[in-house]
């Protein structure tokens, strides 16, 4: 009974201490006042091309990574090819698989 209840704990404690990869990070947009999701895994940098998705319009929007600010709610300014404007994203500030925000 003992080492099934360790094997428990140890399996437990191995599951929380690994959580799943994200596959998505999400930002607001206060010029829209709708959220953005942002699916690529890797960290961004400025100079980077990537795909958003708008829950604006509902679609997703090329994107040209202009600069990161990777404070504790990390800001990121995108040139938007699809809207033709440049446009200011707040990410959330801790995500997984997501290089740290400080």
């Amino acid at each position: 009974m003992k080492r099934a209840m360790l094997a428990i704990t140890l399996l437990l404690a191995a599951i929380f201490s690994f959580p799943p990869l994200l596959c998505a990070w999400d930002g607001f947009d206060y010029d829209t006042g709708d959220y953005v999701e942002i699916d690529d895994q890797e960290p961004v940098n400025p100079g980077d091309q990537i795909v958003i998705y708008d829950y604006a319009d509902q679609t997703y929007h090329e994107v040209e990574i202009i600069s990161v600010n990777r404070l504790a709610n990390p800001e990121i300014e995108a040139y938007d090819y699809d809207a033709d404007e440049y446009r200011t994203f707040e990410m959330e500030g801790v995500t997984i698989g997501k290089k740290s925000a400080s």
